[in-house]
């Protein structure tokens, strides 16, 4: 047996020419906005071993990969700002968040899909850490209905 012959495991096919977003930097924002591997998956419309893969480095990540999930970032970010600027424009310190108990609440009130639900529940977490930073209190409340 030849030992300096790749294996199946060490062949990286699926290699783009230029690098649109690190995987570290992938698996990162994919967990801060509340998505499953299998949802990364999903959403771009692979198999999970090629997002593990992404995630792993082993692959780089696609183009349009990176770009659907910088646009969830940024949606992100832009509904946490939203609420900071709604806060500064009201002079409140104390940003009222409705949180659902579960998925099904959620959808009760939203409509939507588990994947709205996850970055729905992501947007609170991060509204919980950054405007508290910013010196807002963020307070949770149940919707009744």
């Amino acid at each position: 047996m030849n030992t300096n012959q790749p294996t199946e495991a060490h062949l990286e096919v699926d290699q783009p020419r230029e690098l649109y977003m690190e995987n570290a930097e992938l698996r990162i924002k994919r967990s801060l906005l509340g998505l499953s591997l299998n949802d990364l998956a999903r959403l771009s419309t692979v198999q999970l071993r090629t997002a593990a893969r992404w995630e792993s480095g082993r692959y780089h990540v696609p183009k349009d990969v990176a770009e659907n999930i910088n646009d969830l970032w940024q949606e992100l970010i832009e509904a946490v700002e939203g609420m900071a600027r709604a806060a500064d424009a009201a002079h409140e310190k104390t940003i009222r968040v409705p949180l659902y108990a579960n998925e099904c609440a959620y959808m009760d009130a939203h409509g939507g899909s588990t994947f709205e639900w996850r970055l729905y529940t992501a947007q609170v977490a991060a509204a919980y850490l950054l405007l508290n930073a910013r010196g807002y209190q963020v307070e949770p409340y149940y919707p009744q209905g």
